[in-house]
């Protein structure tokens, strides 16, 4: 009966978190037909390096503050410590934000020759504030097993955030504006709708502790560089192309990645739902844990071949019903980029342990080191394969990733037997 039952609530939230992240990936793709026949290349390349850049500063200002109050979620404390834990994790946040304006602002001289490119940079850097103030509560929504707050909220965020740019595309910015004021006023609205929950739900407790402020930068600082390389894992191929290449091949590749994004579907379905799971087994520190840990390992691996095999499958019909003829080369890169999200969603299974040991310098390295890797690489490939190189890059780079923490993932739980 207790098999049953687990494998009931495991079934349950599997599918809230399937059917929840649906539009987050599906919706790029049903949008793809407007904004192809409607956006330039060069417009949708623009766009794309301003959701690239975000993800940089999403990095930066989180300073691993959403890592840390989420581990701190698993601490023995009441719900005035873990709420002043959360709140000084806020004023990092806080801090960081006016301190990247600042040198965006300094450095406004370099924009001088294309004022897009400023602007695409203060919203980046805007965008990702929101970004992470919104993760607290959505994250430990997560850590608590509301999956169905967790799934309503993303499936409104991501609708609130196509409908706004669908009529900003239509009456007001024919251009990369309207996808990206669409972007940063979607994620305020929700920023302030998830600072809403957390003060009700989790009462952050207002004081100002330089211990719980060492301690959240002790644990998060060392995840900078971790989710640095992160993004660069994300992020480098469409950066890389509009400097070596133009932003022309930047929009045709961010179609490929859009369709291959997909696979998130599955990955961000099974992650969210084992990612309770395996901190309570990590917790237990026993030999049936990791062999149980072991086993979902596995499993996770085969549905995420098989979901890679489906949508690989049915690319070409996306491609002939929904892309637009300009776009049409995109489908050389699909398959390299499914290839890389499928070690993508095993590097996020095997980075689970490495977190939990709060080890978090061995996370560093595994992303960190690839992540460079992979700029290198994808640098060289670029120059002599142009977008091909890019998608080629970034299949290499998350596969090295992966590799990293799955061994370290066993040399910081030395009783876990692969």
């Amino acid at each position: 009966m207790q098999i049953l039952s687990s494998l009931k609530r495991y079934t349950k939230d599997l599918l809230v978190y399937g059917l929840g992240n649906i539009l987050s990936f599906l919706l790029p793709v049903a949008f793809l037909p407007i904004f192809t026949n409607i956006l330039c290349q060069e417009d949708y390349g623009l766009s794309a390096s301003f959701l690239a850049l975000t993800q940089i500063f999403i990095v930066v200002i989180s300073v691993g503050s959403v890592s840390a109050v989420s581990r701190g979620f698993y601490e023995d404390w009441d719900k005035d410590e873990f709420g002043s834990y959360i709140f000084n994790g806020l004023l990092i946040n806080a801090a960081s934000l006016l301190i990247m304006l600042f040198f965006v602002l300094m450095l406004a001289n370099l924009f001088s020759q294309d004022s897009s490119w400023f602007f695409i940079t203060v919203f980046a850097v805007i965008s990702g504030f929101l970004i992470t103030i919104k993760d607290y509560k959505h994250k430990i929504w997560n850590l608590e097993k509301k999956s169905t707050a967790y799934a309503v909220f993303q499936n409104c965020l991501t609708f609130s955030l196509y409908f706004l740019t669908l009529i900003l595309i239509l009456f007001v910015f024919p251009d990369w504006r309207s996808r990206v004021y669409g972007f940063l006023i979607a994620n305020l609205l929700f920023a302030i709708l998830s600072l809403i929950f957390l003060l009700k739900e989790n009462k952050p407790n207002i004081s100002f502790e330089i211990g719980k402020i060492k301690s959240l930068l002790s644990f998060g600082a060392p995840l900078l560089l971790h989710g640095l390389g992160i993004a660069l894992l994300a992020s480098a191929d469409k950066l890389l192309l509009s400097s070596l290449e133009n932003l022309s091949s930047v929009g045709v590749l961010a179609v490929a990645t859009a369709i291959a994004g997909i696979m998130s579907i599955p990955i961000i379905a099974v992650d969210l739902t084992l990612n309770p799971r395996i901190q309570e087994l990590l917790k237990n520190h026993s030999v049936q844990s990791y062999l149980t840990i072991r086993k979902l390992s596995y499993l996770t691996f085969l549905t995420y071949v098989m979901s890679g095999i489906v949508l690989y499958s049915i690319t070409p019909i996306i491609f002939k019903y929904f892309i637009g003829s300009d776009f049409q080369s995109s489908k050389d890169f699909v398959g390299y980029l499914i290839i890389g999200q499928i070690f993508y969603g095993m590097y996020r299974f095997y980075v689970r342990p490495i977190f939990f040991s709060k080890k978090t310098l061995l996370v560093t390295l595994s992303t960190f080191l690839s992540g460079i890797l992979s700029l290198v690489i994808m640098y060289f490939l670029i120059l002599s394969l142009q977008a091909t190189g890019a998608a080629i890059g970034t299949m290499i780079g998350y596969f090295v990733a992966c590799m990293m923490a799955m061994v370290f993932a066993k040399k910081a739980n030395p009783s876990w037997k692969f």
